[in-house]
């Protein structure tokens, strides 16, 4: 048995946020590349909703593969 993709935590908020508010989040960059590293496996960001465009800018430059928002599609589907 082997892991296809590894889903982490480094400190990212899972929820809804009103338009345009970060939740104060202390991201585990260093944390991120040493699993990078250690695992070379693709890595999930859960909570990547809210996240803000740089903290997933550099979540990906540090090994993140993809980045889970169904709160922002929820959101997105709301306003419809």
């Amino acid at each position: 048995m082997s892991i296809d993709v590894l889903a982490i935590s480094f400190e990212t908020a899972h929820g809804l946020y009103k338009d345009d508010v970060i939740p104060n989040l202390d991201l585990d960059f260093d944390l991120l590349k040493e699993i990078k590293k250690k695992t070379n496996k693709p890595l999930v960001l859960h909570g990547g909703s809210g996240a803000g465009d740089d903290n997933v800018r550099k979540a990906v430059n540090c090994g993140i593969n993809k980045i889970n928002i169904g709160a922002d599609i929820s959101k997105y589907w709301k306003k419809v």
